[in-house]
């Protein structure tokens, strides 16, 4: 557990200022606001070479991750090909922004459209049900005034400030992808890898919490 959690502390050490309440055990909320907004896009096309999503290398039981990649942005003009729908022929593009199945594979030929966005649907489904500690139907996490579920999570009886800091990092690429709103389809292979591991981590937490105390961790 603590290399997972050093690895999100280390990444973004400034989630030990905001929630050192929360960490630390005291009665303080948190506050401020380094959250990732909903201009995520570019950041998850670039996968495996941006920084700023949290790149757990290692789970909890010590098993090595690793991060596959689409590599969209080894597409020359990628965002133009993709959005613009550029007809090379007739040298026209369009204006509506919206990629359309054929316009994706002009990017990444050997992705499939729907298949990326289902998957990516139904993980974001299941770390939804994982981060809605408080089971009201939304995830609040890393937000300030709207951290319910990260202080419902940091309350339960017993919890480590390593599993505190290891979730914060699970919130945090969820938010990422949620503001993306691709559904997985600016990085597929990246984006699924983030998201299956973020999944085994917080099944792991559960479990290593629930194996020490079966009345600890009931949130899912």
């Amino acid at each position: 557990m603590s290399t997972a959690a050093g690895q999100a502390s280390a990444a973004y050490p400034i989630y030990n200022l905001i929630y050192r309440g929360q960490l630390g055990g005291t009665t303080a909320k948190p506050t401020g606001g380094n959250y990732p907004h909903d201009s995520t896009q570019y950041d998850l096309f670039l996968g495996k070479t941006s920084g700023t999503s949290i790149q757990f290398t290692k789970d909890l039981a010590g098993n090595t991750l690793t991060y596959n990649d689409s590599y969209p942005y080894n597409t020359k003009g990628a965002c133009v090909e993709c959005h613009m729908d550029h007809d090379v022929v007739q040298g026209t593009f369009g204006h509506s922004f919206k990629a359309t199945e054929e316009s994706f594979k002009k990017v990444l030929p050997t992705e499939d459209l729907l298949t990326v966005e289902h998957e990516t649907e139904a993980l974001m489904a299941d770390l939804h049900t994982m981060l809605d500690v408080d089971k009201d139907g939304t995830v609040k996490w890393t937000r300030s005034s709207v951290d319910a579920d990260l202080v419902a999570f940091c309350k339960i009886a017993g919890m480590t400030n390593a599993a505190k800091v290891i979730a914060l990092g699970v919130a945090w690429n969820y938010n990422m992808v949620h503001g993306d709103s691709s559904e997985g389809a600016h990085n597929p292979k990246y984006i699924k890898s983030l998201l299956t591991h973020c999944k085994t981590i917080m099944t792991q937490l559960k479990a290593a919490a629930t194996s020490s105390d079966s009345a600890r961790i009931t949130w899912y």
